[in-house]
């Protein structure tokens, strides 16, 4: 891994694998998983609260965590900028051809910034992420369509007010 990354609960209890009756196939899938992620460099914490490890993010950091208790504890206590797997959730959706044909925002976001870009890179498949100012983003309910320039402009089509 390039940036530190954090190991949610595992499926198995590791401290006492047979608590739970699970078949020894079942357990031994588990642990391979569990390991697996290891040998990627990940960092076993197994937790769903990674904020109460080592790996606090900084005020206003960046972060991309899958446990939605932690989004809202660094959103709101530490202010750091993330969101349960918001990326992911893009990927998949341009790759099934369910994405909207571009999204538009107000500032920009590097967590679905990632998914279009890993889109892009490994299903040839894009989705443009446009950026407006506060005042254009407020009139979007004004606009009939939109689109965009060679230029990288956008130019709005207006629903006729009688």
């Amino acid at each position: 891994m390039i940036l530190p990354t954090t190991l949610n609960a595992t499926a198995l209890d590791l401290r006492h694998p047979d608590a739970w009756g699970y078949s020894a196939l079942w357990k031994s899938k588990a642990q391979r998983m569990a390991n697996a992620y290891v040998s990627m460099g990940c960092t076993p914490t197994w937790t769903c609260a990674p904020y109460q490890t080592e790996y606090l993010p900084k005020f206003g950091q960046q972060i991309a965590w899958a446990e939605s208790n932690a989004i809202v504890y660094a959103n709101s206590v530490i202010s750091a900028r993330g969101s349960s797997t918001g990326s992911g959730i893009l990927l998949a959706a341009i790759r099934l051809g369910n994405a909207p044909a571009a999204m538009i925002l107000k500032r920009r976001d590097a967590i679905l910034a990632l998914g279009a870009l890993m889109s892009r890179e490994l299903y040839g498949k894009t989705m443009p992420l446009v950026v407006v100012s506060e005042s254009e983003f407020a009139g979007l309910h004004k606009a009939k369509g939109a689109r965009g320039t060679e230029t990288g402009q956008v130019e709005w089509e207006f629903r006729e007010t009688h």
